[in-house]
């Protein structure tokens, strides 16, 4: 299986960024976010913004998401393409550097802290 990276930042990845994703990156897709009206529906927005995505979302690779700074957005971009690809995407975390360009600093791994939570309900229902 070959790794996806999609990044929903806003923010272009710096060359910087690039170079070193394409390291552990095959596909790497930027995709614009546009202002969402949260007073409408949203699942047509977010169909929207996810028919940006030329990569085939079929679950067949390992794909990881660089989310949006908005919490709302963010939340509901990372249930979205779970709901598209079956499993919980990856997600990697930017940080500033002194120049001002985001590069990648922190992956999570989607499918481990989801298997953390399932152990935690276990460990809650059986109390």
């Amino acid at each position: 299986m070959s790794a996806v990276l999609i990044s929903f930042s806003g923010h272009k990845l710096s060359n910087e960024a690039l170079d070193k994703l394409k390291e552990e990156y095959e596909v790497i897709e930027e995709v614009f976010v546009p202002y969402l009206d949260f007073e409408n529906e949203i699942e047509p927005q977010l169909e929207s913004i996810a028919n940006q995505v030329k990569f085939k979302l079929d679950g067949s690779r390992t794909v990881t998401l660089i989310v949006p700074g908005h919490s709302t957005l963010s939340a509901l971009l990372y249930v979205f393409v779970y709901g598209i690809i079956g499993h919980p995407p990856d997600l990697l975390l930017l940080q500033e550097d002194d120049s001002g360009n985001y590069l990648p600093y922190k992956k999570f791994k989607g499918r481990e802290i989801k298997k953390t939570g399932r152990l935690l309900r276990e460990k809650l229902i059986k109390s």
